[in-house]
């Protein structure tokens, strides 16, 4: 049986080696990007990841699948209004 080794390392060191903040990892979590048993460890308040190449695989898995916005989550709102500038349609009218 091939075992790959793994790491178990901490939020602020995943952060570090994504090159993102610890704060967009908090809301990777917060909006179900990340999630307890697929892509982290979770007891308590503890949060720990498995560092190796099956997480780096379900990462990249999971970014080619789209994500839900759930328009009851302020974040998703968030996204949803930044990505419809983007696609042409007009920002809000800051001149009241």
């Amino acid at each position: 049986m091939d075992h790959q080794a793994i790491e178990i390392i901490e939020l602020a060191t995943f952060a570090e080696r994504m090159k993102v903040a610890e704060t967009t990892v908090w809301k990777w979590i917060r909006n179900g990007r990340l999630r307890p048993g697929r892509h982290f460890i979770q007891i308590d308040r503890v949060i720990r990841f498995a560092w190796g190449a099956e997480l780096i695989y379900r990462l990249h898995e999971d970014c080619l699948s789209s994500p839900e916005i759930d328009e009851n989550d302020p974040a998703g709102k968030e996204n949803t209004s930044r990505h419809s500038v983007r696609n042409g349609q007009q920002p809000l009218n800051l001149n009241y």
